[in-house]
């Protein structure tokens, strides 16, 4: 194992997005570490960059994993061949961004299915597309959280991607008149997408 050591700023730990004038405004208001990253908060952060507050709580989270990651002032040796771990941060911010538009969806079939079924009969089948459609949102935000902390792989990425379009078929099923059927349509298809993107951890 080889290490070199170097000065701990974040020219040396780029972060996703920080471009050279972003770069420039943070060093200007004395943000020049992974450190100070995270004291300044998403507020601050938000203001020095121009990205939203969402994009500011994200980019601070892959600062705290990249400080977790790291001995202050030391980084590991990266083989040339080697993908640079700031290419997995980045690509795990993008996959954190694709996820929130999915979860959003995910909640609003929720919303839309409703709390009782309109019919007694349908009870059943409604109470699992709730139950399945609950568990989907789950587990896409703890997978945003677990990309947002360790990055992802390219392989990795192509394969969330592939998953995660499988639910255009949910969004299909909320344009469909109520009923039974359509109930176990979502309940199958949520269940499906989330047993799926679960396997991205093989992926990494």
């Amino acid at each position: 194992m080889e290490w070199a050591i170097v000065r701990h700023a974040l020219v040396d730990h780029p972060l996703p997005g920080i471009d050279g004038s972003r770069l420039r405004k943070l060093e200007k208001a004395g943000v020049d570490s992974l450190e100070a990253v995270v004291d300044i908060g998403p507020e601050r952060l938000a203001d020095l960059t121009g990205f939203d507050l969402k994009t500011s709580e994200a980019l601070i989270r892959v600062a705290q994993s990249a400080l977790a990651r790291s001995l202050p002032g030391v980084i590991e040796f990266v083989p040339p061949n080697a993908e640079p771990p700031t290419a997995r941060l980045a690509r795990g911010l993008e996959a954190a961004r694709e996820l929130e538009r999915w979860l959003g969806l995910a909640r609003a079939a929720r919303s839309q299915v409703g709390k009782e079924p309109p019919k007694a009969k349908w009870g059943e089948a409604h109470s699992k597309a709730r139950r399945q459609l609950k568990k989907l949102t789950r587990t896409l935000e703890e997978l945003q959280q677990d990309v947002l902390a360790d990055g992802l792989s390219a392989r990795g990425f192509r394969h969330l991607r592939t998953q995660l379009a499988s639910l255009k078929g949910l969004r299909a099923e909320l344009d469909a008149p109520a009923g039974r059927k359509v109930y176990l349509r979502i309940s199958k298809g949520a269940k499906k997408v989330r047993r799926a993107v679960r396997q991205r951890r093989r992926m990494r």
